[in-house]
């Protein structure tokens, strides 16, 4: 048992405050997942998807390495993203995938981004504006998201308006990449390619990260990696080709005895079958670890793997740690590493590997290792 001192022990402290969660980001492994995009799909250009902050990695730093690494554009969905961005691009275009905002067209061109026109309306504005500027045009082939419809195509074609446009990039985006046997991808393929013909100078554009794992017809001149890169499974069902970036840890705030029949957290949740140790660590859903997770998450203490015990609480996360006997107040518990990834933890929670990294938290201390860290 532990001692009464131990057992009400409620922070580990530091001369700063109480530490907290952290984030350890190997932009090695981003590099080598940029390289594993080009081996992937060698004749296209890989031009990164930097958008809502590198899917929480940071966006600043994946841009420093991957310029350095020949990455020669990149995706933002905003053009406040694409601005944060200006100063370490080096001047490599930046997209916005989100395209253009009505009334944003001169913001646009005086910022140096290049929109994705995504309807009709959007590209009369910037023919109106900044017909003299780059730009991109995205086609809907099927996702019904964004992108402009074929009507809409159609009738700008022969209006002449697509034409008069300064167009460096006709892209469009698959629905069903990550799997790789679906009947959507070649429909979609074909429309694309059908309406690409008729812009012969223009560098196409089709696939993102699980596109790039596809047939080489898919690749056409330029791929978007996205999730890949920050080492996520783009793919549905099949090995992750892609390595993980993150190591996501926490310190252990206080351990405590229980006996069999005592719950734990909210709700009662958890109960014990035995005589049970819980670790309480500075996490929680707050900081983006999902409160599905509760019950079903699992983290690493001294290298081995524990449990959760009870529901994700805002700032707290409970632990079954009794087959860690040695684990003490201040240790360090990590949520993701390449033991446990952010695929391992997406399936747990019933969430795609995106959200995960999207959630990441804004009370990280992030740390940036190898590539171009700070």
């Amino acid at each position: 048992m532990l001692s009464e001192p131990a057992q009400t022990a409620v922070l580990q402290m530091t001369k700063q405050g109480p530490v907290g969660p952290r984030l350890d980001i190997d932009l090695e492994a981003v590099r080598r997942n940029f390289r594993r995009v080009r081996a992937l799909a060698p004749d296209a250009e890989p031009w990164p998807v930097v958008k809502a902050n590198a899917y929480g990695i940071g966006a600043r730093e994946v841009v420093r390495t991957l310029t350095r690494d020949g990455a020669r554009a990149f995706f933002t969905a905003t053009l406040a993203e694409a601005e944060a961005l200006k100063d370490v691009a080096q001047g490599a275009p930046l997209y916005l995938l989100n395209g253009l905002p009505a009334g944003a067209a001169r913001d646009v061109a005086l910022a140096g981004a290049r929109p994705v026109i995504n309807s009709r309306a959007q590209l009369r504005e910037w023919l109106t504006v900044a017909k003299d500027r780059p730009c991109a045009l995205q086609l809907d082939t099927g996702i019904n998201r964004t992108g402009m419809p074929q009507a809409e195509f159609e009738a700008a074609m022969a209006a002449g308006e697509i034409s008069a446009l300064k167009l460096d990039l006709f892209m469009s985006h698959l629905a069903c990449a990550d799997e790789q046997a679906h009947p959507m991808n070649e429909a979609q393929l074909a429309r694309f390619l059908s309406q690409a013909a008729r812009l012969p100078s223009v560098r196409l554009s089709l696939s993102a990260s699980a596109g790039a794992t596809l047939a080489p017809r898919f690749h056409l001149d330029v791929t978007r990696p996205g999730v890949g890169l920050y080492g996520g499974n783009p793919l549905s069902g099949a090995p992750n080709p892609f390595e993980p970036v993150l190591r996501l840890s926490a310190p252990i705030l206080q351990l405590r005895d229980i006996k069999p029949g005592e719950t734990v957290g909210y709700g009662g949740t958890f109960t014990a079958q035995r005589p049970t140790r819980i670790a309480t660590i500075a996490i929680g859903y707050a900081d983006g670890v999902p409160r599905a997770l509760s019950n079903k998450g699992e983290a690493f203490v001294s290298g081995a793997r524990v449990a959760y015990a009870g529901r994700v609480s805002m700032d707290l996360i409970t632990l079954d740690v009794t087959d860690v006997p040695s684990c003490a107040v201040g240790d360090t518990v990590e949520l993701l590493n390449h033991q446990y990834t952010v695929d391992d933890m997406a399936a747990a929670a019933g969430t795609p590997p995106y959200e995960i990294l999207n959630r990441l938290g804004w009370r990280y201390q992030r740390a940036w290792h190898g590539g171009d860290a700070p």
